[in-house]
Order: structure tokens, then sequence, then C-alpha cells
């Protein structure tokens, strides 16, 4: 069993600022807090040697799914898209919430401390789906794509219970579009929307008129939130930003998923081709207690942590079977 994505995370500059503009734009609340620090973490998130950080892990209520997990490091970082200049490289570049309506949710995220990119925009998705889409930085400047849904959704994503949602979707930029689709649905994703974009640069921000392909993968046995996407932008050469992706840098460093055996999931990774990061380690992961977790670098360079709760009796020997 691998799940859909539990944690987004991301590096800030200012943790408090960070935590209170989550909340207020999204009403998330806090789940846990962890220092990040030692050759664990190390050499799990290809951190510099000696570097520390904050962390404080927000999402909804009772959704074990969907969280952020918010790091401020000891040492400045630099933006990992820039100003996203370069919208067509490679890597985890969005974040991607939704609210009940886009009329009340649009002004709530400025008010919080939002920075305006691109104002809601209407576009059918497919026969069942619609969006009301809109895109803006958060106080760090990491790019959130922030949408209304219309249309079926009992066979798309299911009505939202609240104003605001966790995490939806994070998403990426990628270089080969079947082999990433070939990545995600090895995980077990199955494919909730395919479909090719064109006059949409003005919202995207891609200076051009440019053809995109965007798919949207999830786990329908596990949540309709907690997703993943794609997008590959025809005709514009991009590079991968993995190296950048790093601490102490400003943005999406990983996305992490649960498993129920570290040891087979590994085993599928590698027939994928993912990358790994160093070996497995033991470390705390609030709100889950202790765990062992790996990471593992996809076909662009993004980076994937999964991790496996500990049992009482793993916990004391330290290792999962």
């Amino acid at each position: 069993m691998i799940s859909e994505v539990k944690f987004v995370t991301l590096g800030v500059t200012d943790l408090e600022r960070s935590v209170r503009f989550y909340q207020e734009a999204f009403g998330l609340v806090e789940q846990g807090r962890m220092r990040v620090q030692g050759p664990a973490f190390e050499a799990a998130w290809r951190m510099p040697a000696g570097l520390t950080g904050e962390a404080r892990v927000l999402g909804l209520p009772g959704k074990p799914s969907g969280l952020v997990r918010l790091v401020q490091f000891d040492r400045p970082g630099e933006r990992i898209w820039g100003s996203y200049e370069r919208p067509q490289d490679f890597g985890h570049y969005a974040v991607n919430f939704r609210y009940r309506e886009i009329v009340t949710g649009w002004p709530r995220l400025l008010a919080a401390g939002a920075t305006k990119k691109s104002e809601p925009f209407f576009w059918q998705v497919n026969e069942d789906l619609a969006a009301w889409d809109s895109q803006a930085y958060d106080p760090d400047g990491i790019l959130l794509d922030v949408f209304e849904v219309q249309g079926n959704l009992d066979r798309t994503i299911g009505p939202l219970e609240t104003e605001a949602s966790e995490v939806q979707s994070v998403a990426m930029h990628v270089s080969d579009v079947a082999a990433s689709q070939r990545f995600l649905e090895g995980l077990g994703f199955r494919v909730l929307f395919d479909v090719t974009l064109t006059g949409m640069g003005h919202f995207f921000g891609t200076g051009e008129e440019v053809t995109i392909r965007n798919l949207n993968f999830y786990k329908p046995e596990y949540s309709p939130n907690g997703r993943l996407e794609f997008s590959h932008y025809f005709g514009l050469e991009g590079r991968s930003l993995a190296d950048r992706a790093v601490p102490p840098n400003i943005g999406i460093l990983a996305v992490s998923l649960e498993t129920d055996s570290l040891a087979a999931t590994t085993h599928l990774l590698q027939t994928l081709g993912a990358r790994p990061v160093g070996e497995p380690v033991t470390v705390e992961l609030p709100p889950f207690g202790r765990v062992q977790l790996a990471t593992f670098l996809g076909h662009d360079g993004e980076q994937y942590e999964f991790f496996q709760r500990l049992s009482g009796e793993q916990q004391s020997a330290g290792a999962v079977s």
C-alpha cells in the first residue's frame, strides 16, 4: 500500500508568518511540531552538514492527508523557482487548494497576505468538470493554484465540506509525459483527467501561447485529496531544478507518501527508475510518530519521501523488516 500525498514540505523564511498565512487563508490548524537536524535529516533531505530547522505541520482537523509541513532553517536560502520566470523548468512547482466559492475565497486569500498572479479564470476541464482557477504567491513567493470546481462532483473529487480545503494536489512540470505517467501509475495513482490546453499562456505566464498537456492523478481508494499532477509545455526547453530544491532554499522541497512496507516500496521505486537519496533513516514525523523513511528522486529530480510507521517493538529496535 502506498498512500496519497500526506505532506508537502515547504521551505519558508519566517515560520510564524507562514503559519498565520495558511491558517487564515485555508483554516489549517497545527498538527505537530518537529526539529529538523542531525545526520538522519542531512542524509534524507540532502541538507548541508550542521544545518537545522524548525517545522510546523498544518492540516484540517480530522484530515490525515493533504498536510503542509513548513520549515524555517537557520541559514538563509534562495527561492527555488526565483520569480517563476521560467515556468517550463522541471520539478514540483505549485501547491493547489480548493475553495467552495472562489468569489469569497479569492478575497480571503489576498487578505491573508497572498500576492496576485492570475485572477480567477474559467475553463472546462472535461465533460464532467469545470473550474474557476486562480494563481497567487504566498508570503515567500511560493506559487499557489487556488480553484473552485463545478460540474458532476460525484464522478470527480466529491463535494467540499469546508469553506477551504487541505492540499488538493501538488503540481510539477515534467520533461517526458510518458515517463512521468508510468512512474505515477506504477505507484498506484490513477488518471483523474488528461487534457491538452491551448490559449492559456496569459494565465500560466509563459509569455507566449503554448500547448500544455496536463494530467491529474489520484488515489480513489484512499482520498480525493493529496493528488499529484503534472504539466508539460510543448516547444519550450526546460531544465531540472533538482539541485535547487534542497534546504535551506525556499519553496517545495518534497512530497511525502506513506507505505505499509518500506522495503517493498523501495524495490518498486528501483524498478520504476527512481534514484535513492542515501539509506533509510529513522526519525520522528508528527503527527504519525516514529517512522522509517527513505527519499527518492523522480524522473526530473523531484523529491519524494516515503515513510513507514514503526510499531512499539520496532521503535525500540530502530529497524523495519
